[in-house]
């Protein structure tokens, strides 16, 4: 057999793993937010996904490895660093709100997924963990944002990382609970949180 027919081989037996990866957690992702971790069975999610029940453990030994993979496909963190990119450098008080209200609308699209990760964090430390460097990672990125327009003096001096604690707090809280009502309110209610924190609750700049 030529070497280039057994690369060829090779490359598209891992191809295929790959896709068969992407599908089982493409599943799971459905099946965790419709029915719950608990619920959620391994042999549903091999269902959905169309492979047989045993070839999941090969890819994910337990359910926590399953969830574990769930939550590496978080998508906030880098639709944060995307925006950041984009418009990090543009005048904070147009852009915060935009980005913000674009953060907003992606932990909204998977806040039943989001919601299963949370109720089980409570009980496996190891998810636990996982979702606690996700938020150091985020902090730390926002922190950054805010420390930068601090230095250019845009910004008033302050602690960056509280800043970036306020505002993730914001989004996860408004994603969490802000269920069945309008978009629109739901971004109101932000902007007006985004307005609290740049400017504060005193008058006049008064501190």
């Amino acid at each position: 057999m030529a070497a280039t027919e057994l690369d060829g081989r090779k490359v598209r037996a891992a191809e295929r793993r790959e896709e068969t990866r992407e599908r089982l957690l493409a599943a799971a992702l459905a099946v965790f937010a419709e029915q719950g971790f608990a619920a959620g069975t391994t042999k549903a999610i091999t269902q959905r996904a169309g492979v047989a029940e045993g070839l999941l453990f090969h890819y994910f030994p337990t359910k926590t490895d399953l969830m574990l993979a769930v939550l590496a496909r978080d998508p906030l963190e880098p639709a944060i660093r995307d925006r950041l990119a984009a418009l990090g450098e543009a005048p904070v008080g147009e852009a915060l709100p935009r980005m913000a209200r674009e953060w907003l609308a992606v932990l909204r699209a998977h806040q039943p997924v989001a919601l299963v990760l949370l109720q089980h964090a409570h009980a496996d430390p190891q998810v636990q963990a996982a979702i606690m460097q996700t938020v150091r990672r985020i902090v730390e990125l926002l922190a950054g944002y805010f420390a930068a327009h601090v230095a250019a003096g845009e910004l008033r001096p302050c602690a960056p990382e509280a800043a970036a604690h306020l505002l993730l707090q914001a989004l996860t809280g408004l994603a969490i609970s802000w269920d069945g009502r309008p978009a629109a309110d739901c971004e109101r209610l932000l902007d007006q949180q985004l307005d609290l924190l740049l400017h504060g609750l005193l008058p006049g700049g008064q501190r």
